[in-house]
């Protein structure tokens, strides 16, 4: 395993750890923010926490492929905060606990640039990409997915209390910011798709990654949002389509590249 494998793995742990927090005792962080949202169901966390399970996914996808495309696109995605973070202080009035967020990602993403611009590269065994011809359609489904969720995230953080979360009691009384700052993530996991769809290369890990994210948000939220409030919440039906026909397009698209080069070993015999 390379360094900046390495880093972007020690980055995947210390996120997880978060994780489980955002997800199952989310009262920790709304008391260190001084309450963004409040008792007794803490949903907006535990979206933002389900969504960073599926941006975990595609560094996870990086790692296992050593994939310095996807690497060099969460360096700059990481180093988004140092803008971000300090406008929702300055201007919409976060508190500036907010700021300490800027440290984890700022040296995570040093690290992973220093490891991109001074190590050469190892290929794995699990990078698996396509040919041109067959990653058109996933490419485009995973652009789509991307422009979906871009949008999503920019009307999100302009307009805060226009989506109907905003209003439901499972929520409690979310103010602006924890609302903007899941519209900010949402913004930049549909950048690094459309990134995603563009790599130089077919990374059919980075594919997958793609689809585990819309699925798991939509299935992860819908169980633990529910469980949590005692009632049925219902996400976004458009990340269960675009989870969908994004593995289906990426699986179809590998089983033709893999029956394609059969028939190329076939024929040199």
């Amino acid at each position: 395993m390379q360094h900046l494998q390495k880093s972007q793995a020690a980055f995947i742990v210390f996120t997880l750890i978060q994780i489980y927090f955002f997800i199952f005792d989310p009262s920790m962080y709304d008391h260190m923010t001084h309450g963004f949202e409040g008792p007794p169901f803490y949903a907006m966390y535990r979206l933002i926490g389900s969504k960073e399970i599926g941006l975990m996914s595609i560094y996870f996808a990086g790692v296992l492929a050593n994939d310095w495309d996807v690497a060099g696109m969460t360096v700059i995605g990481r180093l988004s905060t140092l803008v971000m973070f300090p406008y929702m202080v300055f201007f919409e009035n976060a508190p500036w606990v907010l700021l300490l967020g800027i440290i984890q990602d700022v040296i995570g993403a040093l690290a992973s640039g220093y490891f991109i611009l001074t190590e050469k590269r190892k290929p794995t065994k699990y990078m698996v990409t396509l040919r041109p011809t067959h990653s058109v359609l996933p490419r485009f489904m995973i652009a789509m997915a991307g422009v979906f969720e871009v949008y999503f995230g920019i009307e999100i953080f302009r307009n805060p209390f226009a989506r109907k979360f905003a209003d439901s009691p499972l929520f409690g009384a979310p103010k602006h910011i924890n609302i903007q700052l899941f519209g900010y993530m949402s913004l930049l996991v549909g950048l690094y798709q459309l990134r995603i769809a563009l790599l130089k290369e077919a990374d059919v890990l980075a594919f997958l990654a793609v689809a585990f994210h819309h699925l798991n948000f939509y299935l992860t939220t819908k169980v633990v949002v529910s469980a949590a409030a005692g009632e049925p919440f219902y996400p976004p039906n458009e990340h269960l389509y675009c989870g969908w026909v994004v593995l289906i397009t990426t699986l179809l698209a590998l089983l033709l590249d893999r029956l394609a080069v059969l028939d190329d070993q076939k024929k040199r015999q």
